[in-house]
C-alpha cells in the first residue's frame, strides 16, 4: 500500500504531477518514486516517434491479442502486495540519439539532486528512468559540449573534399577554356599543375557552378581486338576530306596511326587523282624509321576506303613496292576506319571558323591545327594523353607522374579538411587516377 505522499508524487494520466520530489529513504528506493523528469519524458511520448510507436504496437479491436493481453493483466502476478518495478527503458530514453542536449542536462541535475538530497544511488535513479549507467556517464562526460542539438545527424566528414581555392581554380581555368569537356580538363588542370582533382570532382564542382550541359549520349560500335592496331606503326588509316578555301575545292589528305592516334602525314590537294594520292603516300611513307641499310623497321597496314584514288594500280603499286598491305574496309561501312573519320570530324570542326582567302594561308591554319592535335590535344581513348606520347613517347612515365600528383593532392586535402595543424607524410601506396 502506497502513502499519499508517494502517490502525489507519481505522474497522473494526463501526464501531470501531484507534486514535488519528496525525500526518499537511504535504503530501497520506493516503487512508486519517480523523478520529476518523467514529466517532459512522458509528454515527450505523447508526440513524435514514441506516439507512432506506440499506436503501431496497440493490437487492432477486437482482435484476440488485444483480450488476451487484457486477460494475462487481470492475472495474478506473483509479487503478493509489492508494486512491480518500473519497467527497464520504459520512458524511451534508451534512445539516446533523439534526446536532446537540454533533456540530458536536466537528467544529470536530478539524478545529483535526487543523490544529495536522499542518498539515493545512483543506479537506482538511472534504474527508474530506463537510462543505462553507459549511457549516463558518457552524458557526464560530454556535457560541456551537451548544448549541441541531439536530435539532429551529424554530417559526415568529408576527408577528401575540394578545397574552396581549387574549386575557384576550376571554375576560372573553365571560363577560359569553354571548349574543352569537363573529362580533358580534369587531365589538362593535372598536368599543368593547376589542381589534381579526379573527374567526377571537377565534373561535380561544375555543375555546382552551373557550367555544365548534359548531353545526349549515342549509341558507338565498339571495334573487336583483332581490328585494334598493339603498337605504333602497326596500322595507318588514310582518307580525303572535301575541303572548301576562296570558292576552289580542295581535298585534305591524311595519314593516322590508329594505334597512337598521331597524324603522321597531311597534305592539300588540288585534285584527288591517282598520283596525287600516291604522291602523299609516299611522303607519309618517308617518314617511317630505317635501319641502317635503309629498309623499314616498321611496315604498316594502309587502311582506307574505295574511292578512286585508293583503288587505283599506281597506289597498290606503290604499296607494294615497300612491301606494305592494303586493307580497303567494306563498301558503306565507313565505320571500319573510324579513327581516321573521327580525326576528320575534329580537323573539320577545327576549321569552321577559318577563314583563309588563298590555299597558302589554310595550310598554315591546318598546320597548327594539326600541331595542336598531335602535341596537345588529350585524347580519351588514350587515357587523356597526347598521341606523341603513345607514338614516340614513354605513356607509363607520364601515368607514374599523375598518380603522385593525384595522391600529393588527396593528402593534402585530408590534412585541411581534418584541420591537422602537424604535416604528415603519405604512404606510398599504388592507386588508380582513373
Amino acid at each position: 500500500m502506497v502513502g499519499s505522499r508517494e502517490a502525489a508524487d507519481c505522474v497522473t494520466g494526463d501526464g501531470t504531477r501531484g507534486g514535488s520530489l519528496g525525500s526518499l529513504s537511504a535504503g530501497r528506493a520506493e516503487s512508486n518514486a519517480v523523478l520529476r523528469l518523467e514529466e517532459p519524458v512522458t509528454e515527450q511520448r505523447g508526440c513524435g516517434l514514441w506516439r507512432e510507436q506506440a499506436e503501431s504496437e496497440q493490437p487492432a479491436p477486437g482482435s484476440g491479442d488485444g483480450g488476451e493481453a487484457v486477460a494475462a493483466q487481470e492475472r495474478d502476478r506473483g509479487d503478493h502486495g509489492r508494486e512491480p518495478r518500473a519497467k527497464k527503458n520504459a520512458f524511451g530514453l534508451e534512445d539516446h540519439g533523439q534526446v536532446p542536449g537540454e533533456l540530458q542536462q536536466q537528467v544529470l541535475a536530478e539524478v545529483q539532486q535526487a543523490k544529495t538530497r536522499s542518498e539515493l544511488p545512483v543506479r537506482k535513479s538511472l534504474e527508474h528512468l530506463g537510462i543505462s549507467p553507459s549511457t549516463y556517464y558518457r552524458w557526464k562526460r560530454e556535457e560541456p559540449f551537451s548544448g549541441r542539438r541531439r536530435s539532429e545527424p551529424m554530417k559526415p566528414q568529408q576527408v577528401f573534399e575540394a578545397l574552396p581555392e581549387e574549386k575557384q581554380a576550376v571554375r576560372k581555368y573553365a571560363l577560359e577554356h569553354p571548349e574543352i569537356r569537363h573529362r580533358e580538363l580534369c587531365w589538362r588542370m593535372l598536368d599543368d599543375d593547376i589542381v589534381a582533382l579526379s573527374s567526377s570532382s571537377v565534373y561535380r564542382i561544375l555543375r555546382e557552378q552551373d557550367l555544365m550541359q548534359r548531353q545526349r549520349g549515342r549509341a558507338k560500335r565498339y571495334r573487336e581486338e583483332l581490328e585494334k592496331a598493339s603498337r605504333p606503326d602497326e596500322i595507318w588509316g588514310t582518307d580525303l576530306m572535301y575541303l572548301k578555301v576562296g570558292g576552289q575545292q580542295y581535298y585534305l589528305i591524311a595519314f593516322i596511326d590508329e594505334y597512337s592516334r598521331y597524324l603522321v602525314h597531311w597534305e592539300l590537294l588540288a585534285s584527288m587523282d591517282a598520283s596525287a594520292v600516291s604522291l602523299a603516300a609516299q611522303k607519309a611513307i618517308e617518314g617511317l624509321p630505317r635501319d641502317s641499310e635503309g629498309k623499314l623497321l616498321s611496315s604498316p597496314v594502309i587502311r582506307s576506303d574505295n574511292g578512286s584514288g585508293y583503288i587505283s594500280q599506281e597506289f597498290g603499286s606503290l604499296l607494294a613496292f615497300h612491301g606494305l598491305t592494303h586493307h580497303r574496309i567494306r563498301p558503306h561501312c565507313p565505320e571500319e576506319n573510324g579513327v581516321m573519320e573521327r580525326a576528320n570530324r575534329t580537323l573539320r570542326e577545327s576549321l569552321e571558323d577559318l577563314e583563309a582567302s588563298n590555299r597558302y594561308e589554310a595550310e598554315e591554319a591546318i598546320r597548327k591545327i594539326v600541331e595542336h592535335y598531335n602535341l596537345h590535344r588529350l585524347h580519351s581513348a588514350l587515357g587523356f594523353k597526347a598521341p606523341i606520347v603513345y607514338y614516340r613517347g614513354n605513356p607509363a612515365e607520364i601515368e607514374t607522374k599523375r598518380r603522385e600528383k593525384l595522391r600529393a593532392a588527396r593528402h593534402r586535402r585530408k590534412e585541411r579538411n581534418l584541420q591537422i595543424r602537424q604535416s604528415t607524410l603519405f604512404l606510398d601506396t599504388p592507386q588508380s587516377t582513373t
